[in-house]
């Protein structure tokens, strides 16, 4: 059977990880056994923190607004990099890397997050 998901703003849950310093506005609305995917908002009045470890390979697709992601990479995460992405833009996250985003400008970040297949852990 083919599952559709659609952005809603009321159907979004706020997360919070690391204590607190890292929070998220996200709605999974799709979670079977070969794929994950779902909508996460980045607020610009509330700035991340701390950085995100991936637990697992990403996709995410860029809907609305302009971050830049500031980020290290496996296996030594020595360098420390940036790129801005924007509406229209797609990036692929590797498993292991080390990220933070900073909102640019005062719209909310929305992105889609797709990881497949699913992964094993508790969600």
């Amino acid at each position: 059977m083919i599952k559709k998901i659609r952005y809603e703003k009321d159907k979004l849950k706020r997360m919070e990880f690391k204590q607190g310093n890292m929070i998220v506005f996200a709605d999974i609305g799709l979670n079977e056994p070969g794929c994950m995917a779902g909508f996460e908002e980045i607020r610009p009045d509330i700035p991340m923190k701390e950085s995100w470890t991936f637990w697992f390979d990403e996709f995410h697709y860029v809907i609305k607004g302009k971050a830049e992601i500031t980020y290290t990479s496996p296996p030594l995460h020595e360098k420390e990099e940036r790129i801005v992405v924007m509406a229209g833009d797609a990036y692929f996250t590797p498993i292991g890397t080390c990220a933070t985003w900073r909102v640019i400008g005062s719209e909310i970040f929305l992105h889609l997050n797709v990881v497949m297949p699913r992964p094993s852990v508790p969600l």
